[in-house]
């Protein structure tokens, strides 16, 4: 028993210094498709936008946010720790505000990035009347 125990206790030690050691998106960058989630009774084609999404810092730069008058953003990530996976899960947020046609938005993404290679997530705009855009982000490491 007292040899499992131990054998645990090494395990979870290894795992955590893997993941605080490989826990640095500093310039990295990430490039792909940003895809509008249009509703059932919207009569035309989804919006599609090429996008290049950079981390520098603790900021996060994306082609898309310039559209709302965001430069940067600062943004959350942790280890997703609830995936019995063989690669390394980030759970990813960043939240900003922003301007659109005159009026102030505010900009939601929750995401994962996998093995520092796979970038996905739902990106949401909010309008001041209540109404919203959203975006589903599909991305690859460059």
């Amino acid at each position: 028993m007292k040899r499992i125990f131990i054998l645990a206790v090494c395990m979870i030690c290894i795992n955590n210094a893997a993941h605080s050691q490989q826990l640095n998106f500093n310039d990295k960058i990430f490039n792909g498709r940003l895809t509008e989630i249009t509703p059932p009774d919207v009569d035309r084609m989804p919006k599609v936008f090429d996008e290049t999404i950079r981390f520098s810092g603790d900021k996060v730069f994306s082609h898309f946010l310039k559209n709302f008058s965001v430069d940067e953003c600062p943004y959350y990530m942790e280890v997703d720790g609830r995936r019995a996976v063989a690669v390394d899960v980030w759970i990813m947020k960043f939240s900003a505000e922003g301007m659109k046609d005159g009026k102030k938005v505010s900009i939601e993404f929750s995401g994962d990035v996998m093995a520092h290679d796979t970038f996905s997530g739902e990106l949401t705009i909010k309008y001041p009347d209540n109404s919203e855009e959203k975006y589903l982000l599909e991305a690859k490491a460059v």
